[in-house]
């Protein structure tokens, strides 16, 4: 399948350290796709600067797949990137660029990854189908029923949530920047706050751009006879805390994927989410 992987980081000591776990699992688990890394921040120097020192440079020297690092300014400016009033900046230029990576790639397909995926199946995203269609979004409720009324007639639509690894099409991603007159016009989108029109209760993520809700209500629009993927095998569990048991074991061995969030390793420390990590990475007892 032609495709390749895609990870945004930014500057923070915990999502360093799940990046260069995420290498390693990669590494492990004989990734063929080709790795591309963003690094999302005002001073990509200073990020580079901590790949190195945290040995994440010299690994990525000794993977047998392609690597290319890229910077935020790659792919949209400091004018771009900078969202006014709305908080969140950072957040918001993540989306900016995950919907821009077609630009610097020639594969069909783009396999969207956080830095707290960690892969424990051998060359599991190469045919990673991406996450499941769910009935409804859990946030960005007003920007889903925005693009619902805009591309849908109103009617509700089944999405696939916003966890990753998420699959963009290069055809979608450029079709849908056709969309806008001018580059202005697609750069605002992500910066615009979307008004309370939803029945719950309010919260910042109900009222800003979500990419991937974007993403699958756009693509919906523009293919016909479209057909959700909604009877699959589960391919992610979630870490919670580090306890290890065997049923633990059992419960990850039917996924390809553990997702551990940074704020659970500021919660416990990095020294201990390395250990629960190398336990299921390397299947050290």
């Amino acid at each position: 399948m032609n495709r390749d992987i895609w990870t945004i980081v930014f500057n923070d000591e915990e999502e360093l350290f799940l990046l260069k776990k995420q290498i390693e699992s990669l590494i492990h688990y004989n990734n063929t796709l080709n790795y591309n890394i963003i690094l999302n921040g005002n001073n990509c120097d200073v990020i580079t600067q901590k790949l190195e020192l945290l040995g994440i440079t010299s690994l990525l020297n000794t993977v047998k797949f392609k690597v290319d690092i890229f910077t935020r300014q790659d792919f949209i400016t400091d004018e771009e990137a900078d969202t006014g009033n709305i908080p969140c900046q950072g957040y918001l230029n993540q989306q900016m660029l995950k919907m821009q990576v077609h630009k610097k790639s020639l594969c069909d397909e783009h396999v969207i990854l956080d830095a707290k995926n960690v892969m424990i199946k051998n060359n599991f995203l190469e045919s990673c189908p991406g996450v499941l269609t769910r009935e409804k979004p859990l946030h960005f409720f007003d920007c889903y029923n925005y693009y619902c009324k805009l591309w849908h007639k109103g009617k509700k639509r089944l999405v696939k949530g916003t966890n990753t690894p998420f699959i963009f099409k290069r055809s979608v991603l450029e079709e849908f920047e056709h969309e806008f007159k001018t580059r202005n016009d697609f750069i605002n989108i992500f910066k615009t706050l979307y008004n309370n029109s939803s029945n719950v209760t309010p919260n910042f993520h109900s009222h800003i751009f979500s990419e991937f809700i974007v993403y699958d209500l756009y693509e919906q629009y523009i293919t016909k006879d479209y057909t959700s993927i909604n009877d699959q095998d589960k391919i992610i569990e979630r870490v919670q805390n580090f306890k290890f048991s065997k049923n633990s074991i059992l419960k990850f061995d039917s996924v390809g994927i553990i997702a551990l969030h940074r704020h659970i390793v500021k919660k416990y420390s990095v020294k201990k989410a390395n250990s629960f990590l190398d336990k299921f990475i390397y299947k050290m007892e």
